[in-house]
Parts: C-alpha cells; structure tokens; sequence
C-alpha cells in the first residue's frame, strides 16, 4: 500500500463521513432530537465544529493506522477491522454519557 493513495482515500472517506454526519446533525437538530441543553463535557453546546472535525480527523487517522498495519502485519485489512470494530464500540461512551439527551 502507498501512503499517498491511502491519504488520498482517507481524506476523501472523512470528507464524505463528515457530510453524512452534518446530514444526520442538521436533520436530528431539524425534529429537535438534539437541542441547545445537549452539552459536551467541556460545558459548550454540541455545534458543527466538534461534528465535523471529529469525523475527518477520524478518517484521515485511520488511513495511517491502516498504512502503519500493512507496514507491520501480515493480514493488515482483518486487524484493521478489529481495532475500527472495537474503536466503534468504544466510541459510544461518548453519547451514552452525555447528559441531557433525549431517549
């Protein structure tokens, strides 16, 4: 695997998952699933910043994890799975942690 065509495909997936996860954003803001009481742990409301820049850094991340992997592995694509499986996982302490949601 090269690290450019890996960059380049991370950075095109994070562009794409943050435009869904703005999608998402938009349209649960839209119906009031989210509202101004939802707070990050830092006190401040969840905004489109935090939305956006997660995901694409997110993406372009696990592009070098996954160069990174290929590098070091022999079966790079099945623990890369693995770990994106358990970073899935993991990833919903967030949300479940985060008062005032709605249910």
């Amino acid at each position: 695997m090269k690290i450019q065509n890996l960059i380049k495909t991370g950075f095109l997936a994070g562009l794409i998952a943050a435009l869904l996860n703005l999608t998402f954003f938009f349209i649960s803001t839209f119906i009031g699933s989210i509202s101004k009481n939802v707070l990050l742990p830092d006190g401040n409301p969840l905004s489109i910043a935090p939305v956006v820049m997660s995901t694409f850094l997110s993406g372009l991340v696990a592009s070098l994890v996954l160069f990174a992997l290929s590098k070091f592995t022999e079966n790079s694509i099945k623990t890369f799975s693995i770990i994106g499986f358990v970073f899935l996982v993991v990833s919903m302490a967030g949300p479940f942690g985060t008062p005032n949601l709605p249910t």
